[in-house]
């Protein structure tokens, strides 16, 4: 079968422990902090990679410390780097409470830039995956266009700055979408923006609730499943890998339902971890 292409960033995650968010002029001292790789896209393509789903990460990676530690660390999961571009990459900074709430502080670089031509070189696939923080800046009319003159089934994930998004793409992204995947507040927050209910839309819709359940639009059916009940390290990417993971099955031949209720299997164990990404035996665990 053709591959799953996974449109979006590869970048650096900076996480940074603390008790709590500091206040203004507040000093605090954090518990640790460490460097692992993240970016939508990856953490995604990553959940793929354990399931031996073939997939093809569509992700530039730029120039500077942050694109050489994304490249080695591609390197070092046995994914191909898609473009090597002269720009220096960003990064971003998670910052991770006791409790695992976290909040992102994004300097955005090459990882977010998709040239037009670049997009022309792509070869067919069997899903096209792609994240509304990629769409907000200079590359949203690039990639809008590219998915209008695909024949791939479309899932895409609007995610947490949905609003930077304008409102004509948004229009167009949710008419051309087969998949729409998001959390609670983002599913909210689009009707807030005026762009209605999306249970009224006729693609396949997932909506996540934390620790309390996910939401399935399947074929017109609504399913509730109750979420994995786990405690809370870091919720950084546990969205990513549950949509990662609906595609691998769905790839695999499972319905959205079936798949969505293993997937929540996989976001719980990644928010027992720090970092978005689990490891390979972590996840040979879940699947035992």
């Amino acid at each position: 079968m053709k591959k799953m292409l996974v449109i979006g960033s590869a970048a650096a995650d900076v996480t940074i422990r603390l008790s709590h968010l500091p206040s203004i002029e507040e000093d605090i001292e954090p518990q640790g902090q460490s460097v692992s790789l993240g970016g939508c896209a990856h953490n995604a393509a990553h959940i793929m990679n354990l399931m031996h789903v073939p997939f093809q990460l569509i992700a530039p990676v730029g120039t500077g410390m942050y694109g050489d530690f994304v490249r080695n660390a591609l390197k070092e999961e046995g994914i191909p780097v898609w473009k090597n571009v002269k720009k220096e990459n960003g990064c971003c900074y998670c910052l991770v409470d006791d409790e695992g709430n976290r909040t992102f502080l994004s300097v955005h670089g090459a990882e977010y830039d998709f040239q037009r031509d670049w997009l022309l070189e792509i070869e067919e696939g069997s899903w096209i995956y792609v994240c509304g923080i990629e769409l907000e800046g200079n590359s949203g009319d690039a990639l809008t266009d590219f998915l209008e003159s695909r024949k791939e089934k479309v899932c895409f994930a609007p995610g947490p700055r949905l609003n930077g998004i304008r409102p004509d793409l948004m229009k167009r992204l949710l008419k051309r979408a087969d998949l729409v995947h998001l959390n609670r507040r983002e599913y909210q927050m689009v009707k807030v923006l005026g762009f209605g209910d999306l249970m009224d839309y006729d693609f396949d819709l997932v909506i996540t609730n934390g620790g309390k359940d996910t939401i399935v639009k399947d074929n017109g059916k609504v399913t509730r499943i109750p979420s994995v009940s786990c405690k809370v390290i870091d919720g950084t990417g546990a969205g990513d890998a549950h949509i990662g993971a609906i595609l691998s099955y769905l790839y695999l031949g499972e319905t959205l339902t079936e798949a969505a209720r293993k997937a929540n299997r996989i976001s719980a164990a990644v928010c027992q971890h720090l970092g978005a990404c689990i490891s390979r035996h972590d996840f040979d665990e879940i699947e035992k």
